[in-house]
């Protein structure tokens, strides 16, 4: 009893408060172990997509000898020569337009269209491809920068160009000397066991197929696997020579005597 007579009455017991229960740590049970499982997703679909590349360059390395027999020639274009009107200002063509190289003095003095191109230092060839089986070989002997390749008729020619597929351009490149790529998203690096001479460069419009070689022996380089969208041209680019004396050397349009 209170003082005074009154009852005291009893409070009720503090609620319980327990510590927030700890997290089980686990697949799935923190933002770390999501964070680790879709890195090694990323890691699994890189090393999935690498095995599928790997598994196409053998089986072009299998397949593409059907091209490599002495038929191939049957497909070459009866002419093959470079367009002037879309050369750069730099590029000097030989009189046949078989022949291209650097010029190192003054930009020549070419009406601009178009079709040429200004900062590139390319040129295309003449005619345009929309069907059939094209096979065609490039003398590349000597340099140490080129490239070739193929080109939709209808690409952009002005200023700094990205030569790669979703720009309309297909082609392996020397760079650095002594080292040789395909120039895809990023550059796939090739395997060339010695210093390439001349390249092959064979067409299947129809089935998508762009296939570079060797010429040499015939040994398989690159493929490049499309659905051309429309006309084909040939791409050429001799580089830049140097006042050293360094890739002065024409890229040349090979007659091919069967």
């Amino acid at each position: 009893m209170e003082p005074g007579g009154g009852r005291r009455e009893k409070l009720p017991p503090p609620p319980l408060v327990l510590p927030p229960a700890k997290a089980k740590e686990g697949p799935g049970s923190s933002s770390g172990g999501g964070n680790a499982r879709l890195e090694k997703a990323k890691q699994r679909s890189a090393q999935q997509e690498l095995k599928q590349r790997q598994r196409a360059e053998a089986a072009d390395s299998q397949v593409c000898p059907e091209y490599r027999q002495s038929s191939i020639y049957d497909h070459m274009p009866a002419t093959l020569t470079l367009d002037p009107a879309t050369a750069h200002q730099r590029l000097i063509l030989s009189d046949d337009c078989t022949l291209v190289s650097y010029g190192n003095l003054h930009p020549q003095p070419l009406q601009d269209s178009p079709k040429r191109f200004d900062v590139e230092v390319s040129v295309l060839g003449s005619e345009a491809f929309n069907g059939g089986i094209h096979y065609w070989e490039v003398v590349v002997s000597e340099k140490t920068q080129w490239m070739i390749g193929l080109a939709h008729e209808a690409v952009t020619r002005k200023g700094n160009i990205q030569i790669q597929p979703s720009r309309g351009f297909y082609c392996i490149v020397m760079h650095d000397g002594n080292q040789y790529s395909a120039c895809t998203e990023p550059w796939t690096r090739l395997n060339v066991k010695s210093k390439l001479e001349k390249v092959g460069v064979f067409l299947d419009y129809a089935k998508g197929l762009l296939i570079f070689y060797n010429a040499d022996d015939m040994s398989w380089l690159y493929t490049f696997r499309e659905k051309f969208p429309g006309k084909l041209c040939s791409y050429f680019s001799p580089g830049q020579s140097h006042a050293n004396g360094k890739n002065v050397q024409p890229l040349r349009i090979n007659t091919i005597r069967i």
